[in-house]
């Protein structure tokens, strides 16, 4: 069951983040290699933390009810 949950947050991430979010920073990021390549980081993590609590706070509002 927590593995099921698991595996389905992971492919959701990759889903909904990457082609999009890849795409869309690439210009920045030929641009200005060093810069842009930690504001990449930090805004990827803060985005994935941020879907992450969402599912599992959608996931609690389930089992309450």
């Amino acid at each position: 069951m927590l593995r099921r949950i698991f595996l389905l947050l992971l492919n959701q991430m990759t889903i909904y983040q990457q082609i999009p979010f890849l795409t869309s920073w690439m210009p920045i990021l030929i641009q200005n290699q060093s810069k842009s390549l930690i504001q990449f980081a930090i805004h990827y993590l803060i985005r994935s933390w941020l879907i992450l609590i969402i599912i599992l706070v959608l996931l609690a509002m389930k089992m309450t009810r």
